[in-house]
């Protein structure tokens, strides 16, 4: 692809976590963007591509349903990429509905690279970022870097809390390698200057969806060595039904 690199493309996929803000924006109703009403699905046009996105069972596409959904996503997205989607648990789309606090305990979200979302992205294209993460993943995330750094400084600013900062992830270890996904789970760990700690399961997967790059990611609250599984199989049941529908 144009000119760049696999290193490129691990580091527009960097996850953070948004933490449970109070969602309790007014609901508006539904303007799906791909001219439907429905939240069960969306399809996003990505050069020539129409890449469909269905919603995880039990979930909804939250951010054509609440504008302050849609914002606080949108701000603390890396600054290369471009979120298509963002699906919080039907449960907390009907807190929201009757303007109360969403959990935040499991949402995932969608994003390409904004420069490289008309590009054609090959099987050899992604073994390549698969080598590249498997030789230098650690260094890549490390949060002392300069990338890490100024992307953790936007999302400490968006959810303004100055005193944001970020531990090492901890590598969990792939769970789905083919020729269309690679997939991998991470431990995030959030602390502030007092001293508390929010720790988070991130998984990304590197998608190929009609020959075109999509990062999709699933979150879950840590809070027992039981919700690593519980993330990896909704994880593995979702992005295999998106590959179905592509």
């Amino acid at each position: 692809m144009k000119n760049l690199t696999p290193k490129f493309f691990i580091v527009a996929a960097i996850i953070f976590l948004l933490p449970a803000p109070a969602f309790s924006q007014e609901h508006r109703e539904v303007t799906n963007r791909a001219g439907t009403t429905s939240t069960d699905k969306i399809t996003v046009r990505l050069g020539s591509s129409a890449v469909v996105i269905p919603a995880p069972e039990g979930y909804e596409e939250a951010t054509s349903q609440f504008e302050r959904v849609k914002a606080r996503f949108s701000e603390t997205e890396a600054p290369n990429n471009e979120m298509l989607a963002a699906h919080l648990m039907s449960s907390d789309c009907d807190l929201l509905r009757r303007n109360q606090e969403a959990t935040m305990q499991q949402y995932t979200k969608v994003s390409v690279l904004r420069t490289a979302k008309e590009e054609v992205f090959t099987e050899a294209s992604l073994a390549t970022v698969v080598a590249e993460f498997r030789k230098n993943g650690a260094s890549m995330l490390d949060p002392n870097s300069p990338s890490m750094k100024a992307v953790l400084e936007r999302v400490a600013q968006a959810l303004k809390k100055p005193d944001l900062d970020m531990s090492q992830p901890v590598n969990m270890g792939e769970f789905e390698v083919s020729p269309s996904i690679y997939s991998v789970m991470l431990l995030l760990t959030y602390k502030s200057s007092s001293g508390e700690a929010t720790p988070v399961l991130a998984t990304v997967s590197y998608m190929r969806l009609k020959q075109r790059l999509v990062y999709v990611f699933t979150y879950r609250k840590y809070s027992s060595t039981s919700d690593v599984e519980i993330l990896r199989s909704f994880a593995k049941t979702w992005t295999g039904n998106i590959l179905s529908a592509n």
